[in-house]
């Protein structure tokens, strides 16, 4: 909201003095702020908030607790952050590590090692004691090494392992969670134009993967051929503290001798020669995958389903939906998407197609929104209706969110007496901005709105014909 118009930390300091508290019942109410990925944040940045918290206090009597949740080791920005300087009334330091196997720890472990080496040398702030591996939740498979001789070696790898999502995505055609799951997560830190253009791997860069959990993923020429800085050996320790049980790392033989080859002892290594039994393991991995879903991906398939001749509709869209969090205002927003880019009448003629294939999807709800979906598609509105009232007692918030979406439709054409004769349903009083709002005898309710909008007709008929 700042429109590039004053510095962040000018803008942020400026709200700190002005904002109020929120409205409270009572003096009794309490607000709580959570920050995570803490260690990201500016000193001055959280002490400007605890002075506004402070301030709310003082001024309205208004009790406020803020709780910080970081990791040093995961530090990615060079910020002065430091949990000393904020005065904290308590702290407390988890043990045991859930996230990743011993294995794996063991391994970033090493980097944090090496950060350690470079402080003597620079003199930088001390970084905090590394994660415990004997804490570790599980011990794990070996880290595995793909040394690789070319960039040719490393596309050749990633193609066929391209094909081998492929393959996977044929037994899942209609699932978009499959084939979101399916795909290979690959953390890079200087690809970009390399590799991108390649199917089934999703890409991300070190900031895309903070607070990002996987069960497995590929760690893509990370190392470099130059002597890391203790920056980038805080970024390698995020990158191979994402996945829970597999890691990857596809390194040159110069990448692997700059770090030094006597470090990776401990891992599993192959030549571009085993591909083949590295691109099972990794496709094994990645259909086990049941993190939270991306929104963006999840979009981009759907909007890439319908671009599709014939178009296709995934379905588990809802499921996917619900999974990824995504709010009703978004779906909406996707639905309205989906309807304006079937308009054509080759389209309508699949999407009747599509609709009689949908009786096979086994969850209720699923089918009941994707079928309202492709009726409003076809211009099948009240048949919506219908369809929606089947998940009336099942999913009460879904049917309401459909009927809105239809009453919307309705709004959009025009057809104000449609539109208001859904909302009734819902419980959704007349607008004032519908042209005959005035007209309506709201004490007229105990009749129904058909019979209300009939005498309403009738009247004004009367009127003409007068």
């Amino acid at each position: 909201n700042l429109n590039d118009k004053i510095p962040w930390l000018d803008g942020l300091n400026r709200i700190a003095i002005d904002l109020s508290p929120p409205a409270c019942d009572s003096t009794s109410d309490t607000s709580i702020m959570f920050f995570d990925e803490a260690q990201d944040y500016l000193v001055c940045e959280l002490k400007a908030i605890i002075a506004m918290l402070n301030r709310w206090q003082e001024e309205f009597s208004h009790q406020t607790i803020i709780c910080l949740l970081g990791d040093m080791n995961q530090r990615i920005r060079p910020v002065d952050f430091d949990w000393g300087q904020l005065e904290l009334n308590k702290r407390h330091t988890l043990k045991y590590n859930y996230r990743s196997t011993r294995e794996i720890i063991e391994f970033a472990n090493i980097f944090h090692d090496f950060a350690l080496e470079t402080i003597k040398k620079t003199g930088n702030s001390w970084p905090p004691k590394s994660c415990d591996a004997e804490a570790a939740f599980q011990v794990g498979e070996s880290v595995k090494i793909l040394e690789v001789k070319s960039e040719n070696d490393t596309s050749s790898f990633l193609k066929k392992l391209s094909t081998k999502v492929a393959d996977q995505h044929l037994l899942n055609e209609r699932s978009l969670l499959a084939k979101i799951s399916s795909k290979i997560p690959l953390i890079h830190t200087n690809t970009k134009g390399r590799y991108e253009n390649i199917d089934g791997i999703q890409y991300f860069n070190v900031e895309q993967v903070k607070g990002r959990e996987f069960d497995m993923c590929i760690a893509l020429h990370v190392f470099g051929t130059k002597p890391p800085s203790f920056q980038e050996l805080n970024n390698l320790y995020t990158i191979f503290t994402r996945p829970r049980s597999g890691l990857l790392v596809i390194a040159t033989s110069e990448e692997i001798n700059n770090i030094g080859r006597e470090y990776f002892k401990e891992c599993d290594f192959f030549e571009i020669s085993y591909m083949e039994e590295l691109e099972d393991w990794v496709v094994r991995y990645s259909s086990q995958e049941t993190s939270e879903k991306d929104f963006d991906e999840i979009n981009s398939l759907i909007h890439e389903g319908l671009n599709n001749t014939p178009l296709k509709f995934y379905w588990d869209t809802y499921t996917a939906f619900r999974i990824a969090k995504i709010s009703e205002e978004v779906i909406n927003k996707i639905e309205s998407d989906v309807i304006e880019r079937s308009r054509n009448f080759e389209n309508h003629k699949i999407l009747a197609q599509e609709l009689l294939q949908l009786e096979r999807i086994h969850a209720t709800v699923d089918r009941t929104s994707l079928k309202c979906l492709i009726l409003r598609c076809l211009g099948n509105s009240w048949q919506a209706v219908s369809e929606a009232s089947k998940i009336q007692e099942i999913d009460p918030f879904e049917y309401y969110r459909l009927l809105y979406s239809i009453a919307t439709d309705f709004e959009s054409k025009e057809l104000w007496y449609e539109a208001a004769r859904v909302k009734n349903k819902i419980g959704v009083p007349i607008p004032q901005t519908y042209p005959f709002h005035t007209e309506i005898d709201i004490n007229e309710e105990k009749d129904s709105l058909t019979s209300i909008f009939c005498k309403l007709a009738i009247g004004r008929i009367s009127f003409k014909l007068n």
